[in-house]
């Protein structure tokens, strides 16, 4: 399979993912067990009768779309000499757990709810501290690729779940460079 990026898009994912992997793991955010790509435009947090991937904790990069652009982060709107200079990319991180759920008798209480709430908080500034660490260590310098983070946002509970994401649009560089990829 070849890319016209040269495979920096899959770079820029196994960058997000490393990242978020670290800020999610540390010792106060407690671990979500699962750490990994979701491809698609939706998360389907209960695609199994037998894993859970939202109350096992599944933390995520997920690339959103790509597009051509030489005056990041603006779209290309038309052609150029070097198609493209540069692609935008948008991406999606999160990370899914566990809504309290009661019982058939009685819904949660808001001792529970005050439990989901402190992680869904932890789970915020986790997603905001990979983005800032991938801006500082990949998009300085040489490598000064534009980084604009989006909003994070809160879904759920829907299916017993809690689902915290950010956005960002991140630059990738990349013309005319056919290779390759794994």
């Amino acid at each position: 399979m070849t890319s016209p990026d040269g495979g920096l898009i899959k770079d820029v994912a196994s960058k997000l993912l490393a990242c978020l992997t670290v800020q999610a793991s540390a010792p106060t955010a407690n671990p979500p067990k699962n750490f990994g790509f979701l491809p698609g435009n939706e998360i389907v947090e209960d695609m199994s009768a037998y894993n859970d991937l939202c109350c096992e904790g599944t933390a995520f990069v997920q690339l959103n779309s790509v597009y051509p652009s030489s005056s990041f982060p603006q779209p290309d709107d038309g052609t150029i000499s070097c198609e493209p200079l540069a692609w935008g990319t948008i991406w999606t991180l999160g990370v899914m757990r566990c809504s309290p759920t009661g019982s058939i008798n009685f819904t949660p209480t808001f001792g529970e709810w005050d439990v989901a709430n402190n992680q869904h908080l932890i789970d915020d500034a986790s997603l905001r501290a990979a983005i800032l660490k991938y801006k500082e260590i990949y998009a300085t310098g040489a490598n000064d690729a534009g980084v604009l983070i989006g909003q994070t946002n809160a879904l759920g509970p829907q299916g017993g779940c809690l689902l915290r994401t950010i956005t960002a649009t991140i630059q990738v560089f990349g013309c005319g460079v056919w290779e390759d990829m794994p």
